[in-house]
């Protein structure tokens, strides 16, 4: 069995290489992770926290890129074409099942009901040849957190009773970090709708965000560093980054 997820960054994605891994524990199981350059303004740790979580689990990852769009803002069909690049890589790398780490959303490529018309679309665009070549019978979509708040997908993480160990000191979540001088890492805003919610979910739980930049100056062991947002930076309530829909996993 060979499992593909795709893997952002953040906390939930971060979640769902644990998912993945536990869900098929001690069967043979091949993992890979695929991480997806879509225009983010966080790129470059972004990408640092999936290969740091891959690596964490002994996986592999691969790294492909979105077209760029001709105009501003969240092009059409970002979602669709994403997956269906991931369904293209699984396809040729012969993996059995896709883990995506889509969360709520009012997003129309965000609903059970288009990853059914996805998987009937994608199947049927392969012709009994290429499925024949490629020894594919069906690759399985797999959403286990599509109906998670970030909150609970924190306490999956740390549960004792679920055991999935989730490393979330290493995911990445915000969407405005600020580069330091030397290429010494990044600064967490603090602000951003990412650094808000991470912070309020850690919260609910009872539990510190390791990366809390109210609390904490520490320096991070992905090299991330938080400053104080009554620094000088106020909360733009306007700031609802379309990078945020998280469980496009951070896409």
């Amino acid at each position: 069995m060979k499992t593909l997820v795709l893997l952002s960054g953040g906390l939930k994605s971060c979640l769902l290489m644990s998912v993945a891994l536990k869900e098929h524990e001690g069967r043979h199981q091949e993992l890979g992770a695929l991480f997806f350059e879509h225009g983010q303004r966080n790129l470059i740790p972004e990408k640092t926290a999936a290969t740091r979580i891959a690596n964490y689990h002994k996986t592999s990852i691969a790294f492909r890129e979105l077209p760029k769009p001709h105009s501003p803002g969240w092009p059409p069909f970002k979602v669709t074409v994403m997956l269906s690049m991931a369904f293209q890589y699984a396809v040729e790398h012969k993996f059995d099942r896709i883990y995506w780490g889509v969360g709520p959303s009012n997003h129309p490529e965000c609903k059970f009901e288009y990853y059914e018309l996805l998987t009937a679309l994608q199947y049927q665009a392969l012709n009994k040849r290429t499925r024949s070549m490629h020894k594919i019978h069906q690759i399985e979509w797999e959403i286990p957190l599509i109906q998670l708040t970030l909150d609970q997908v924190v306490t999956l993480g740390i549960s004792k009773q679920f055991m999935f160990n989730a490393p979330f000191e290493l995911a990445f979540d915000c969407l405005k970090p600020i580069a330091m001088a030397g290429g010494n890492g990044y600064l967490l805003c603090g602000t951003c709708a990412g650094c808000r919610n991470k912070r309020k979910a850690f919260h609910i739980n009872g539990v510190p965000d390791p990366h809390d930049p109210i609390k904490s100056h520490t320096h991070y062991s992905l090299k991330y560093r938080s400053v104080d947002p009554e620094s000088g930076m106020g909360i733009d309530e306007t700031d609802r980054e379309q990078d945020s829909v998280d469980g496009f996993g951070g896409l």
